[in-house]
C-alpha cells in the first residue's frame, strides 16, 4: 500500500515536472519570436553579409535522358546560417529539432537551382522537411528534393562517352555556388541490346559464301533478311537514343555493320553479272566460230565447184581444137565500142548451180544497240584474256561449283570486319575524345 502511494507521487512530480518543461520552452520560443522578430528581414540587415553553407547528401543520381539533355538526383539538401536574433540560453538544452511549421516563421534564405528544370519536394506523409535550432543562433535547415537538372551532353562518343554535368546553385542577384559531376556510361546495356546482336548478324550474311550460286533463292533471302534485321536492330529503336545532328559513335557502328551485310548482296550480284557476261561472250565465241566454220565450209564448196566447171569446159574446147581455161566474155578496151568478140564458139551452160543472194533488209542490219554490245563484250574479252580471268565452261567454278569470289570472300570478309572493328576500337578509345561544350 506504501508503495503505491509513492509510485503515485512520483508519476504526479513527473507530470507536473514535463508540463512545466514544456511550458518553459513555449515561454522561450515565444519570446525568441516576439514582435520584434521580422522573417522578411535577413540576420544582421546592415551589417555583414548572411553567409549560407549548402551541403547535400546524394542518395541516387539517374536517370539521365539525353534527348532532353537531363540529369536526376534525389538528394538531402542542407543549409546552414547564423540568425543571432535567435540566441538563447536554457539549462540542459543546446539545441532544439522542430518541426516544419516553425518555418514559417522565421528568415529562410531563397535559394533556388539556377539550372534545374523539374525539381520537387517530397511531401508523404507530410513535407520532408525540418529545422534545428542551436543556442548560439545556428540554423541548420534540411529537405529531400529530387532535382531534375539540365546539362549540355556531348555525344559524338555515345554510348562511350563520357560526361561532366553542373548542379548550380544561387541565391538570385547573390554569389553562386557549383558542383560538377564527372560520369561515365556503363555501356553492358548497348553491348547486349546491339553491339553484340549486330555483329552475329553481319557474321551469319558470310553463310552466302558456302552456298552455291545457283541457289539464287537462298543467298537472295538470307542477304535480304540481315539487312532487315541489322536496320531493325540499329535504326528501328531509336526512341530512347538521343537525336543529334551528327554521327555518333554508336551510328557509325550500325553504318559499317550495314554497309558490310549490303557489300554481301552486292557480291552476290558482281557474280551474276561476271556469269552473265561470260556466258555471253562465249555465246559470241561460239557464233563467231561457227561463221567461221560456215565461210570455210562455203569456200571449199565453191572451189570444188569451180575445178569441176574447169574440167568440164576444157573437155568441152579440146573437141574443138580450142582450149579456153574459163568461160568468160571478151571486150574492146573501150567500153562504148566494144562487143563480143566470137561467141558462137562458147556455150551457155544452163546447167550451172545458180546460188541466191538473200536481199539486205533493215532486221537483218545489227542495230547500234548490239553494235555496242559485241564491241564491249570484245573490249571484256580482251581484258580477261590479259588477266586470265576468263571462265572457260565450268573453269570459272570450284570442284563443288563455287565461284572464285566466294572462295576469295570467305576470307576477305572477315578479315577485313576484324580490321574495321579493331580501328573502330582503337579511335574511339585512345584518339577520339570526349569534347566539353564551351569547346564545341
Amino acid at each position: 500500500m506504501l508503495v503505491g502511494v509513492v509510485l503515485l507521487i512520483l508519476d504526479l512530480f513527473v507530470a507536473v515536472h514535463g508540463q512545466g518543461f514544456t511550458a518553459n520552452v513555449t515561454k522561450l520560443l515565444n519570446s525568441l519570436l516576439s514582435r520584434s522578430y521580422d522573417n522578411r528581414i535577413r540576420p544582421d540587415m546592415g551589417g555583414p553579409p548572411t553567409k549560407v553553407t549548402c551541403n547535400m547528401h546524394i542518395k541516387s543520381l539517374g536517370p539521365i535522358e539525353e534527348n532532353d539533355e537531363t540529369f536526376f538526383m534525389d538528394i538531402y539538401f542542407r543549409q546552414s546560417w547564423y540568425d543571432r536574433r535567435l540566441i538563447f540560453s536554457f539549462p540542459g538544452i543546446d539545441e532544439f529539432s522542430m518541426s516544419w511549421l516553425f518555418l514559417e516563421k522565421i528568415w529562410k534564405p531563397d535559394t533556388y537551382f539556377i539550372n534545374g528544370k523539374k525539381s520537387h519536394l517530397h511531401g508523404i506523409t507530410s513535407p520532408n522537411k525540418f529545422i534545428r535550432l542551436r543556442n548560439d543562433g545556428l540554423m541548420t535547415y534540411s529537405m529531400r528534393l529530387t532535382v531534375a537538372s539540365q546539362c549540355k551532353m556531348y555525344l559524338r562518343k555515345f554510348p562511350l562517352d563520357s560526361q561532366k554535368c553542373s548542379l548550380i546553385i544561387g541565391s538570385y542577384v547573390y554569389s553562386v555556388i557549383e558542383v560538377t559531376f564527372y560520369m561515365r556510361r556503363s555501356i553492358g546495356y548497348f553491348m547486349l541490346q546491339i553491339y553484340v546482336p549486330i555483329t552475329l548478324v553481319v557474321c551469319s550474311s558470310w553463310i552466302s559464301f558456302w552456298i552455291t550460286p545457283s541457289d539464287s533463292s537462298g543467298r537472295t533471302s538470307l542477304g535480304v533478311t540481315t539487312v532487315l534485321s541489322i536496320t531493325t536492330l540499329g535504326f528501328g529503336g531509336r526512341s530512347s537514343l538521343p537525336k543529334v545532328s551528327y554521327a555518333t559513335a554508336l551510328d557509325w557502328y550500325v553504318i559499317i555493320c550495314f554497309a558490310f551485310a549490303f557489300a554481301v548482296m552486292i557480291e552476290y550480284a558482281i557474280i551474276n553479272f561476271m556469269d552473265k557476261i561470260a556466258e555471253d561472250i562465249r555465246r559470241l565465241l561460239e557464233e563467231e566460230a561457227k561463221k567461221k566454220s560456215e565461210l570455210e565450209a562455203t569456200a571449199n564448196t565453191n572451189i570444188d565447184k569451180s575445178l569441176e566447171v574447169d574440167e568440164e569446159l576444157e573437155e568441152i574446147d579440146a573437141e574443138s581444137l580450142e582450149v579456153h581455161p574459163k568461160l568468160r566474155y571478151n571486150f574492146l578496151p573501150h567500153r562504148w565500142f566494144s562487143v563480143p568478140a566470137d561467141l558462137s564458139s562458147q556455150s551457155i551452160r544452163d546447167d550451172l548451180p545458180w546460188t541466191p543472194v538473200p536481199p539486205v533488209t533493215p532486221s537483218s542490219r545489227r542495230s547500234p544497240v548490239q553494235t555496242w554490245n559485241r564491241h564491249a563484250l570484245a573490249v571484256i574479252l580482251k581484258l580477261w584474256k590479259n588477266f586470265n580471268f576468263l571462265p572457260q565452261g565450268k573453269e570459272g567454278l570450284s570442284e563443288k561449283g563455287f565461284s572464285q569470289i566466294d572462295i576469295v570472300a570467305r576470307r576477305a570478309f572477315p578479315l577485313a570486319f576484324a580490321i574495321t572493328m579493331t580501328t573502330y576500337t582503337l579511335l574511339y578509345a585512345y584518339y577520339i575524345t570526349d569534347m566539353s561544350v564551351d569547346d564545341m
